[in-house]
């Protein structure tokens, strides 16, 4: 009898299933338990890690139906990863976008000294700040007027690129 080859199935922006399932597995959660200052009072706080480098919401224009910028097909494809990560885990908006960092990374040509100076410190370059946030609404939500409160919501230097929320 002759085996049959297994045919792969066609993923997310065309990658393969291996590809796929390690974007699934660098997602995790942790949890972290803090105490209040009075030492009597304990809660539990929950972050999610999506590993994946945030990208800015570009200006498109109509010529971008034809036309592909590299900023538009790089976008498209955060879209598509961000929407993919979050549904695997159940993520929603609802109404407030609290505590929410993007961690953006480092050039590779930066020295060892310069990276560990500037790890967690607040990225003050372009990618702005609101264009991320539209970005990650875009993504999310498909009408986010009903947002209401954005709280808490800052980019800072990392290694590597990621997204911290805070549920």
């Amino acid at each position: 009898m002759a085996k049959k080859k297994s045919q792969s199935k066609p993923t997310l922006c065309g990658e393969s299933n291996a590809r796929n399932k390690e974007k699934r597995r660098t997602l995790f959660r942790s949890t972290r338990i803090r105490t209040s200052t009075d030492r009597t009072t304990k809660y539990l706080q929950l972050l999610m890690i999506l590993k994946i480098i945030p990208v800015p919401k570009p200006r498109m224009v109509k010529s971008d139906a034809w036309r592909k910028r590299e900023c538009v097909i790089r976008y498209w494809k955060y879209k598509a990863d961000l929407e993919s990560l979050t549904r695997n885990v159940g993520y929603r908006i609802d109404g407030s976008l609290c505590n929410v960092v993007f961690v953006l990374p480092m050039a590779k040509s930066w020295s060892k000294k310069k990276k560990a100076e500037h790890e967690g410190k607040p990225h003050q370059n372009k990618p702005d700040l609101d264009n991320l946030i539209k970005a990650f609404q875009d993504c999310l939500c498909k009408e986010d007027s009903y947002i209401h409160t954005i709280d808490n919501v800052k980019k800072v230097w990392g290694y590597e690129g990621a997204i911290i929320l805070d549920l």
